[in-house]
Parts: structure tokens; sequence; C-alpha cells
């Protein structure tokens, strides 16, 4: 069984990462709305359904992604 100190360990892992995906969509499309925002603060704190947190984090890392610069191969 764990002890406080490895859940409160995992349970900061788990805040700072969704933070820092939030931090990083924002970056990459803007400051949310007051809804958008409402979502991702229940993402953030836990309270978003379990069920709908798996799509959640694949919607915003692929937005990411897209967003992201696409390197030239070399000899292109």
């Amino acid at each position: 069984m764990d002890n406080d100190n490895e859940k409160s360990s995992q349970d900061m892992g788990f805040l700072l990462n969704r933070m820092s995906l939030v931090s990083r969509y924002n970056r990459c499309v803007g400051d949310p709305g007051p809804e958008a925002r409402q979502i991702q603060n229940d993402f953030v704190s836990g309270v978003m359904e379990p069920r709908l947190m798996p799509s959640f984090v694949v919607e915003y890392e692929t937005m990411i992604e897209s967003r992201r610069p696409m390197c030239k191969l070399p000899g292109s």
C-alpha cells in the first residue's frame, strides 16, 4: 500500500503534467474563453469526468503537435 508521501508525490506529478498540457495548449491557440477555462480548470483539478480525460488529453496533444513547425528534411 502506498504511504501518504508517495501518494502526495504522485498527485503532484499528475497536477504538474495537467498544468503543463493546458499551458502548452493555451500558448498554441491563445487564451481560452470562459467555458474553455472552466473545462481546463476541471481537468487540472481532477474533477473532470474520468472517462473524458483520455480524449481531452489526446485532443490537446494533437492540437499542440499540429501547431509545431514542420522541419525540412535533409536534401529537400
